[in-house]
């Protein structure tokens, strides 16, 4: 009788799937390994190590595996596959948009992902459309993360946002009007010794305490200020003006020679509307008015001396001059009529028809 010989049959056996993580491939663990065994894997390519771990699997692939012990082999354990490691979303990338002189600075994740999500540190910003970032505190530094609801990004590099550059407040202008000695001038009141000031029409500068030099009388002007990164708007328009004219007296005439007795008449000539002060022989000074035509007219009757008028000084209500000018009008000589005939014939007798001897006088001076 011949004997049958039998085997005896590996035992069944579980495969344990270990799924992925953030940082590691899933993996399949053989969890009642027998290093005396083989094992088999449909399709081809697995093998077993240490501790029954399977390597050489490809992802997402259906296998099974059976086990031998050279002279009998188990039925094929339940299909299993692994899966690939989870995905991390990629370190979000922060550009930085510096400030301007009308903006603040702002900053965009430029690899954005409207299926992440986004967490800051310090939180409290927020991200929009477009990866444009809100809710950023100025001059703070930020970090960012990205998350897919099963991995986290690494934190960004640090970020911050900066304020909108100061732009100089626009210069106020004073303007001293002219008086009768000085131009007038501009001064801007609220200088900056650190600004550059630019000028429309350019041309002016400006100096020390904030006067403003090389300004030409009558031209409107404007002023800017700038820190050399922004520039303020313009200053209302400003203008100066000549310094205010001094009144002058031209001439004094008169009425030349009168006699003892007669009036002498002089006639100032001046800048029209304005007041001559003046006195005659010395005596205290009057005023007279200088009519639309530019003269005044001094009169002064019964002279008997020769009769000199100065001018003092000249006014416009305004400005006034002191204006030094004389005037005289002198009497004509004294005029002697003397009697050179024979004594008598000054007084004479005839009868009608008779002539009368010659009379003969002799007048020293000047008759009138």
């Amino acid at each position: 009788m011949t004997g049958v010989q039998t085997c005896a049959l590996p035992i069944c056996f579980p495969v344990t799937i270990t799924p992925p993580t953030c940082l590691a491939n899933g993996f399949s663990t053989i969890s009642n390994y027998n290093a005396a065994l083989t094992y088999t894997f449909t399709p081809a390519g697995p093998t077993v190590g240490a501790g029954g771990l399977i390597s050489g699997m490809a992802f997402a692939t259906s296998y099974e595996v059976l086990a031998s012990n050279g002279s009998c082999s188990s039925s094929n354990s339940t299909p299993f596959t692994i899966q690939d490691i989870l995905v991390t979303p990629a370190v979000p990338t922060i550009t930085v948009t510096p400030p301007t002189c009308l903006a603040n600075g702002f900053s965009t994740i430029s690899n954005y992902n409207g299926s992440l999500t986004y967490t800051f540190n310090p939180a409290g910003p927020t991200v929009g459309a477009g990866g444009v970032i809100s809710g950023m505190t100025l001059n703070t530094l930020y970090e960012v993360t990205a998350s897919n609801a099963t991995c986290t990004s690494v934190a960004s590099a640090q970020f911050s946002n900066l304020p909108m550059l100061v732009t100089p407040v626009v210069p106020t202008v004073s303007v001293t009007a002219p008086t009768c000695v000085a131009n007038g001038f501009a001064t801007i009141t609220n200088y900056n010794a650190t600004m550059t000031y630019v000028f429309t029409p350019a041309g002016p500068t400006v100096g020390a305490g904030g006067v403003i030099l090389g300004m030409a009388f009558t031209t409107n002007y404007q002023v800017s200020s700038s820190n050399g990164s922004c520039t303020s708007a313009n200053s209302v328009m400003f203008s100066i003006n000549v310094m205010l004219p001094q009144p002058t007296i031209t001439n004094v005439t008169n009425n030349g020679t009168v006699c003892l007795g007669g009036t002498a008449i002089f006639t100032i000539n001046a800048i029209p509307n304005t007041q001559v002060v003046y006195s005659v022989n010395g005596n205290p000074s009057q005023t007279v008015a200088i009519n639309s035509s530019g003269q005044g007219i001094v009169s002064v009757s019964g002279v008997t001396g020769s009769t000199t008028l100065n001018t003092i000084s000249v006014s416009d209500g305004i400005c006034s001059s002191n204006v030094n000018l004389s005037s005289t009008v002198n009497l004509f000589p004294n005029t002697t009529i003397s009697l050179i005939s024979a004594l008598g014939t000054d007084s004479q007798s005839r009868c009608a028809g008779v002539t009368i001897d010659p009379i003969q006088y002799q007048v020293v001076g000047t008759a009138t």
